[in-house]
């Protein structure tokens, strides 16, 4: 499930064997905040036609950046007509800040996969939490992908975590935030993010996520989150990704809980924070 434009191949030949259509839809442009809480995008009607959430596309931006700032967001779908929570992912836009030349951090968005049942007219709660306040405000929107068509696909649930300002300043293992999931029967992917909360300038920050399970047949994953490196006072622009690592493995009961590490490759100038994200079905 890498960063991708929208359903795989496969899914989209599925859809044309039934005789369906897709197409995509999106929420308002809203101002996401600029504290670390909670805020609703909008209170989204479901397509009448529609019989499948495909999937879905969260992208944002800092309305504007301030100064060694990072940007880091989760996105949820909630409400009583949404039956498949937790529906959280990590927004592709990982950062929105500058340094002192004003150069921007950027990120691509990134496209999840879903597969949830649903019903035109069904109203979803979709809303955006920022990690890390911003000195001034974003701009939050999302993308759905639908069809008219009821795929048999098990939905795909999604659960991230919170890091906010997690101190890795150090060398070293830090520990993370434990995840409790339930209606397991796989685990599909996981990945996450580190920023820096004061972006230095010629400082790479390089991070490995570390999950364990004892419910998994291999009981430790490990992958290197995507690096980011501060430029010198030039102009110049930084890229900064969401890491997205597929996994295949089946769980050993349905209720489990996945504990969390952030291995720092190099000590930092300033402490950061990272977050990460299981998928399951």
């Amino acid at each position: 499930m890498p960063y991708k434009s929208g359903p795989s191949p496969e899914v989209l030949a599925m859809i044309e064997r039934m005789g369906g259509n897709v197409w995509t839809g999106c929420t308002d442009t809203v101002a996401g905040g600029a504290a670390v809480a909670r805020a609703v995008v909008e209170l989204h009607v479901v397509p009448d036609k529609a019989k499948t959430l495909l999937g879905w596309r969260p992208i944002e931006t800092a309305t504007a950046g301030a100064v060694a700032e990072s940007m880091l967001s989760v996105f949820d779908i909630q409400g009583v007509n949404y039956n498949f929570q937790p529906q959280e992912v990590m927004c592709g836009n990982t950062a929105g800040s500058i340094l002192a030349s004003g150069t921007p951090l950027q990120g691509p968005s990134e496209y999840y996969d879903v597969f949830a049942p649903v019903a035109g007219g069904e109203i979803i709660n979709v809303g955006v939490e920022p990690l890390d306040a911003l000195a001034g405000n974003r701009r939050s929107a999302a993308e759905f992908t639908w069809t008219d068509v009821r795929l048999p696909l098990p939905p795909i649930r999604s659960l991230c975590s919170r890091e906010i300002a997690i101190a890795i300043a150090a060398v070293g293992e830090v520990p993370g935030l434990a995840m409790a999931i339930t209606d397991a029967h796989q685990l599909i992917e996981v990945g996450g993010c580190a920023t820096e909360s004061v972006n230095t300038a010629a400082e790479e920050l390089m991070v490995t996520l570390i999950l364990r399970c004892t419910a998994l047949p291999l009981n430790e994953i490990r992958c290197v989150l995507e690096p980011y490196a501060g430029t010198a006072v030039t102009p110049g622009s930084n890229i900064a990704y969401v890491t997205r690592r597929v996994q295949r493995m089946k769980f050993s009961q349905t209720s489990v809980t996945i504990n969390s590490a952030f291995d720092v490759d190099i000590a930092l100038a300033a402490a950061g924070q990272a977050a990460h994200y299981v998928r399951w079905i």
